[in-house]
């Protein structure tokens, strides 16, 4: 059996999540180069590199490792899903869309999928898809708060206040600390409040 030596793939993966744990993105995207050096096949280690050059913003080499990953195995949902983070930042939605939906068939629980696809679905102001797949994603992770939160934004720009508040009150009940929707809470009442005052208004 083969001793863990310095330059064994093994200490280098571990060095480099560590290090990108830590944002090292530099010095962890050496180690997982000296990984892919001798382990190439391992669709993991394509994925893995593939999210550090994304976070240093070197989109076009993320993709194409992203796509190596699926190369070696297409049903690789964490590898789908980066592709899609990946070309969502790219400007390609229509891409994104479908790395996510594809995410989903190969994991049907991947609740960060659902969440945003549903994001897009927002920015898109397709409202009804957005509300299904922030509820599929609080279906299967009922704790998820940025999916409670993103939920009322949805819901508060249908015109549904009160359940918008409902679900920044769950997202801030999870998270105390969430300030997106404690932001989200705060317009969201002062919003209730001027409506009910223009409606006791005379006419």
């Amino acid at each position: 059996m083969l001793s863990q030596t310095p330059e064994a793939p093994g200490i280098h993966y571990m060095l480099g999540n560590a290090l990108r744990e830590q944002g090292r993105l530099y010095e962890a995207a050496a180690h997982y180069e000296i990984v892919l050096a001798k382990e190439p096949d391992h669709p993991s280690n394509h994925c893995n590199y593939g999210i550090i050059l994304a976070q240093l913003g070197r989109l076009d080499e993320a993709i194409a490792e992203f796509n190596k990953s699926l190369e070696l195995e297409p049903t690789w949902a964490e590898s789908h899903y980066n592709l899609a983070n990946a070309l969502r930042l790219k400007g390609d939605i229509a891409g994104a869309i479908a790395e996510y939906e594809k995410t989903l068939e190969c994991r049907k629980d991947f609740v960060r999928a659902y969440n945003n696809l549903g994001g897009i679905y927002l920015e898109q102001k397709k409202l009804d898809e957005a509300i299904g797949c922030f509820r599929q994603a609080i279906e299967y992770s009922p704790r998820y708060a940025q999916a409670h939160n993103n939920l009322g934004l949805a819901l508060a720009k249908k015109g549904d206040i009160e359940q918008s508040i409902v679900q920044f009150k769950k997202a801030l009940d999870i998270d105390p600390g969430y300030e997106p929707a404690r932001a989200n809470l705060e317009a969201a009442l002062r919003f209730k409040e001027s409506r009910s005052e223009q409606a006791e208004q005379p006419k």
